[in-house]
């Protein structure tokens, strides 16, 4: 993922913690690919529990976000490249993509916020 983000010039949300510099621990920013440290995040137990009742109806094959990671780009044409590395990868599987981004989505469901989400599966033998 850092190597994605850095080859189309992305930046990873990253939450502050208390280290002296000034900003308030637990607030967000964003770093580059450069001083990204941290590995995905993962859901937690009890949300994991609520998707599966409430949407999958239990079945844990259609849960595909349990690790997740959040990269952010500044324009289109770096996320088409982020995009494209992803799918040129040999060793990466796309198996879904919701694209938020579309004029056919209805960002009023979301109060206008807009984004493309990448499921992606990493090959095994």
């Amino acid at each position: 993922v850092q190597q994605l983000s850095k080859s189309a010039s992305g930046e990873f949300l990253s939450r502050s913690t208390n280290d002296g510099s000034g900003e308030a621990a637990g607030s967000f920013h964003f770093v580059t690919a450069e001083h990204w440290n941290r590995t995905g995040g993962l859901k937690s137990i009890d949300r994991v529990i609520e998707k599966l009742t409430r949407v999958y109806q239990g079945n844990v094959s259609l849960l595909l976000d349990a690790v997740r990671q959040c990269i952010v780009f500044e324009s289109m044409q770096h996320l088409l490249k982020a995009m494209r590395t992803i799918l040129d990868d040999g060793e990466l599987q796309v198996v879904r993509i919701k694209n938020r981004m579309s004029d056919n989505y209805d960002a009023r469901q979301t109060g206008g916020y807009r984004d493309c989400l990448v499921h992606v599966r990493i090959k095994t033998e």
